[in-house]
């Protein structure tokens, strides 16, 4: 996704890469904490509309700074920009990278889903700190 930031123009110093997540709960959680560590005080998940009423839930109930779902649609979004970016995947190619469905089992995978290794810390009230 940085690389499509990147054919938009957003400039490098503005795109953050959160790299520890193999779940979409866990991308919210890394993706939280990196917002605090940058000092943010808000944040928005912008997905498909799907995945959004999914995580919706699981944003309201963890989290104590709220979390705005901004759900998208790519056919929506290519005819009001009228653009069609292309990026070169090989600069993300990692070399060593084995598929999660090679690495775990159907179970660990769904655990995983539902946030169950999330290393969760600053907890206060159920919820992780504010930003």
């Amino acid at each position: 996704m940085g690389l499509y930031a990147q054919q938009l123009g957003i400039p490098d110093t503005n795109i953050f890469y959160e790299t520890k997540a193999e779940h979409s709960t866990e991308n919210i959680y890394y993706s939280y904490e990196l917002a605090r560590d940058k000092g943010f005080k808000t944040i928005a998940l912008v997905t498909d509309p799907f995945q959004s009423s999914l995580t919706k839930r699981f944003t309201r109930r963890r989290f104590a700074t709220p979390i705005q779902h901004i759900p998208f649609m790519v056919d929506t979004l290519k005819k009001l920009n009228g653009n069609d970016y292309t990026i070169d995947p090989v600069t993300a190619f990692e070399s060593d990278f084995k598929s999660i469905l090679d690495r775990e089992n159907w179970f660990r995978r769904f655990r995983g889903t539902l946030g169950a290794f999330i290393p969760w810390k600053n907890r206060k009230g159920g919820k992780v700190a504010p930003l």
